[in-house]
């Protein structure tokens, strides 16, 4: 049997000369209690499946079975899923193991669509953890050496007079001939290896003089911690005081409720003096758990992004009145502020409908425009 292994899944598949339960018997596959427990059940419910996946958080499992008839079912032993056994939707045309990993890194990540997908084969590619960071190192090094970073356009569309409103920068690297990494895989190896910022500015650089030639308004993305970087923050201002768009530049941050209270007025006052030369501010994956009226109020950014997992609950059985809450508070509440909202991960229209029903006009999402590359 095979397994692999993750962060937040289990994926176990049946080589074919071994079951699974063999497997297990045989020691090859080691599991404990709680888990050797749920395939007992699984067995219960579908007896003649042959393939799982296991993806665990706080003990409530999310198994995907494929049984003889090539169904995909998804199972989950939470009390919280009201429906705990539905046919999986084969996305992509995945495979199983495939359609496991997609789901365990949009769960992982908070990506989907395209990114989620490199994601899962730059997985399925590598040999192990390790062999795969080391790739990626070495492909951050040649793109900081030959100035390869490929930068990727994602408009922000307003539905009601179905225009492009804004322009979000994002980047790939290259790996190999004809395959890239996406940013949040190779940033992340990047922050260990103290070459996060190197890359940070390369990209910012990059789209200066791309939108120095075009009167487009665009957004980079940072961390809200990056503006306490000296060397990142200044930089940026040098640069933007010499391209001159301050007016069209926002900063979409993420990551706020990194600023602690030691942080909090250097902080502030580095998003004012941005203001002042008139770039943008947009708050980015704001959910109810990490919404803060005490930053938000003090800051008073000029746009919102709404956490992709809110917006595609929207539209799904699962979601719940204090979600739709949620976002009616934004929409309505910061509209009369003169603060934008905008609604990510559009995927099909039914999210769209939904985010119009809540008020919400600018969107972003595959179903409406894919990136596109430059």
């Amino acid at each position: 049997a095979a397994l692999y292994e993750g962060a937040s899944y289990k994926i176990i598949l049946p080589s074919g000369s071994e079951s699974i339960e063999r497997a297990v018997a045989n020691g090859h596959i080691v599991l404990n209690d709680f888990e050797k427990m749920q395939i007992g059940n699984l067995r219960n419910f579908a007896p003649d499946f042959n393939q799982f996946c296991m993806r665990f958080k706080d003990q409530n499992i999310m198994c995907i079975l494929k049984t003889p008839r090539e169904e995909m079912w998804l199972f989950s032993s939470s009390p919280e899923h009201k429906d705990r056994r539905r046919k999986v939707k084969k996305q992509y045309g995945l495979s199983m193991v495939e359609t496991a990993l997609y789901l365990a890194v949009e769960d992982e990540m908070g990506i989907t669509g395209e990114s989620a997908l490199e994601e899962v084969r730059i997985r399925l590619n590598s040999e192990d953890h390790e062999k795969q960071e080391k790739n990626v190192l070495k492909r951050i090094k040649e793109a900081l050496s030959s100035d390869s970073i490929v930068l990727y356009l994602f408009p922000v569309i307003e539905i009601e007079s179905d225009t492009v409103v804004q322009i979000e920068v994002l980047s790939k690297i290259k790996n190999g001939e004809d395959g890239f990494i996406n940013a949040v895989t190779y940033l992340d190896v990047a922050k260990k290896y103290d070459l996060y910022y190197d890359i940070l500015s390369r990209i910012s650089m990059k789209a200066f003089e791309y939108f120095s030639q075009n009167n487009y308004n665009f957004t980079i993305n940072i961390e809200a911690i990056d503006l306490l970087n000296d060397e990142f923050y200044f930089f940026s201002k040098q640069e933007i005081l010499h391209y001159g768009f301050s007016s069209r530049l926002s900063f979409e941050m993420s990551n706020l409720e990194d600023i602690n209270d030691s942080m909090l007025d250097i902080f502030i006052q580095r998003v004012y003096e941005l203001k002042e030369l008139n770039v943008g501010i947009i708050f980015d994956n704001i959910t109810t758990k990490n919404f803060s009226a005490d930053v938000f109020f003090e800051i008073m950014p000029d746009g919102i992004k709404v956490d992709g997992k809110v917006i595609e609950k929207l539209s799904s059985q699962d979601k719940t009145t204090q979600e739709e809450r949620f976002v009616r508070f934004l929409t309505y509440g910061l509209k009369s502020l003169d603060i934008e909202v905008v609604s990510i991960f559009v995927s099909s229209e039914e999210i769209m409908r939904s985010c119009q029903l809540l008020g919400i006009d600018r969107m972003q999402g595959y179903y409406l425009q894919k990136p596109i590359k430059i």
